[in-house]
């Protein structure tokens, strides 16, 4: 069985060269015929896409035996490559070392011909990462393509057929875009092994798409109400398990977002593993990496864990911001994280999970993969080659979603960990005065907001008109303007002036911007300021304005100190704090002991 395929760049999804291979004369695309070697020259394959992940092969399915088989035309030096991560005593900088290869042997061929290399494990321990080069004896030889297969037992074979649950609002380019590589990959091409073994469905909140968009029967599209990610998800997963009810036998939904981009070998490469997963991975859940679209080679995650009983600094991203051009990097994310939940830009899950009775909750964005992986996931399967590309999320700021991460944290909160009224208060409190210092009176509003609709508890969700609920929370959002319309000039120039600024603050400095609220107690001392995602207070320390700058996007806003607007918002806490103090045990136990029904197919059925 082919397990991973050789992978090359593709315009239309990641020139990135070195998450493909190394090569001594780099180029943006391989020929169209496949890679052209020079006399001598020598290819790796130890890169993020084609290495092979030998630890997690052998943890997920007991892997017993592996092969190469490489396409070629000409005269080759086949090499094997193996890595091991640091011993756990040394120091983590020596990063990945070489600690092995093997000539597998010359290969000649006139004319395109298949040639299989027995990869054998350099050491009785499995271990680390398996890899590969090719040096060419002659001038123009070519690779054409190859895959890493196994030969499992007749019994080890699991039947898999996965249903792609796509949830989209307005992001017709990027779905119109995967879902033609998708029919040209597997939809499509009668040669795919997943011809018959996949089908997508998606929920169009917006109802911008049609039927015409697609040319695959495969692809089932269903307008939905603007019910948020959660609801749209939910959708598809009611979808899938009716065509379920059809008879079509689908194993797994995989639920991604629609502003992504994928190769459809990650697709596969899922498929793979589920088909081979033993016992103890039988109903895990297989999980892709997020990189960024801006810098494709940078990972921004690989396994999260939440842990909510710490409240604001409640989740933990592996393998953060790294860059998988580098061997050392690869090694690492080859460790196995004791991640609790998968994001939903790309989640496969079992069908024997995703029930009528066991959806999502009626979160409407931010919180429902964290919810419900928490509820329903046991294992996670992450591999090196399984990933999408997605928009970076300091570009897609909303601020609406200050009041789902806090109301649906504290639901999430109440359900699985029961933290205490003294936790919640204080939870509350270190967000109310990060919002004020920094001239954020609109999200200090909504925070108060989402405590309120919080104390209401499962009846209130229950009645809710969604679409009526975030029309209101987005209609005093902000509006993002190009820096060239904002009324305040060089921003471009204090951003590159601003070194300093994700540094946090350390010692007394940091101990007198929180006593004075970042400067807001104190009068101001410079006319303005800027403020990214995750920027440090000593940027906006006493300044009258700060500009809220996205330098990916080069667009903005403006937020300007007001006394006025500090005390309203004070005055929204007190009330908040003192409804908490009234009503957070009832709401607590009320969302405890009654979520069940928030998640089945009788409550979902009037919403979407």
């Amino acid at each position: 069985m082919i397990i991973q395929n050789i992978v090359l760049p593709k315009k239309e999804i990641c020139v990135e060269e070195e998450l493909y291979f190394r090569r001594g004369i780099p180029v943006i695309f391989p020929e169209e015929e496949g890679l052209v070697f020079g006399r001598g020259q020598t290819i790796g394959f130890d890169t993020y896409m084609n290495s092979f992940s030998l630890r997690k092969w052998v943890e997920y399915t007991g892997l017993r035996n592996l092969s190469l088989c490489l396409k070629l035309k000409g005269s080759f030096v086949i090499t094997l490559l193996q890595y091991f991560p640091p011993a756990k005593k040394e120091s983590a900088k020596r990063g990945a070392e070489k600690s092995g290869c093997a000539e597998l042997g010359t290969f000649t061929a006139e004319s395109e011909s298949e040639k299989d290399f027995v990869f054998p494990y350099i050491t009785e321990e499995k271990n680390g990462l398996l890899a590969f080069r090719i040096t060419s004896k002659k001038e123009n030889g070519v690779l054409y393509g190859g895959y890493y297969q196994t030969e499992p037992l007749p019994f080890q074979m699991r039947d898999i057929k996965i249903a792609i649950g796509i949830c989209t609002f307005k992001r017709e380019p990027y779905v119109r875009n995967n879902m033609k590589n998708l029919e040209a990959a597997v939809l499509e091409n009668e040669r795919s092994p997943l011809k018959d073994k996949l089908e997508v469905f998606i929920s169009d909140n917006a109802g911008t798409l049609t039927e015409e968009d697609f040319g695959s029967k495969k692809i089932h599209l269903f307008r939905n109400k603007n019910t948020g990610g959660s609801g749209g998800f939910t959708r598809a997963m009611i979808e899938v398990n009716r065509a379920n009810e059809a008879g079509a036998g689908f194993t797994h939904i995989l639920l991604m977002d629609d502003d992504v981009i994928f190769d459809p070998e990650s697709i596969y490469r899922t498929f793979a593993v589920l088909s081979l997963a033993n016992e103890k991975y039988k109903d895990a859940f297989v999980g892709g990496a997020m990189f960024r679209t801006d810098k494709q080679y940078l990972q921004y995650a690989s396994g999260e864990i939440w842990q909510g009983e710490k409240g604001y600094d409640c989740i933990v991203t592996f393998n953060h911001n790294l860059d998988l051009r580098e061997v050392k990097n690869i090694v690492k994310n080859e460790e196995l994280v004791p991640a609790n939940y998968q994001g939903w830009w790309y989640c496969a899950i079992p069908m024997s999970i995703c029930r009528l009775d066991n959806l999502s909750m009626p979160f409407f964005i931010k919180m429902d993969d964290i919810e419900y992986s928490i509820r329903n996931m046991k294992r996670l399967i992450l591999l090196n080659g399984i990933n999408t590309w997605h928009e970076a999320f300091e570009s897609k700021y909303s601020i609406s979603n200050e009041y789902y991460t806090f109301r649906n944290t504290l639901i999430t909160s109440s359900i699985y960990i029961g933290l205490t009224l003294k936790e919640i208060r204080k939870y509350l409190r270190k967000n109310i005065l990060y919002y004020l210092s920094n001239y954020k009176y609109k999200e200090a509003e909504l925070i108060c907001e989402a405590v309120e609709d919080f104390c209401k508890g499962v009846d209130y969700l229950k009645k809710l008109d969604i679409q009526a609920k975030h029309q209101q929370v987005m209609k005093n959002g902000y509006k993002l303007t190009d820096i060239t319309e904002i009324p305040i000039k060089g921003i471009e120039t204090i951003y590159k002036k601003s070194p300093e600024l994700n540094k946090p603050l350390k010692g007394w400095k940091k101990l007198y911007h929180e006593l004075t609220l970042n400067g807001l107690l104190l009068p101001s001392s410079k006319v303005v300021a800027l403020d990214m995602l995750g920027g440090a207070h000593s940027q906006t320390y006493r300044a009258k304005y700060i500009v809220r700058y996205e330098p990916i996007t080069k667009k903005g806003f403006v937020l300007e100190r007001s006394f006025g607007k500090f005390c309203r918002c004070w005055r929204l806490y007190r009330r908040a704090n003192a409804k908490l103090t009234r009503r957070y045990e009832k709401a607590k136990n009320d969302f405890r002991d009654r979520y069940g029904e928030l998640i089945g197919i009788e409550f979902w059925q009037t919403k979407i």
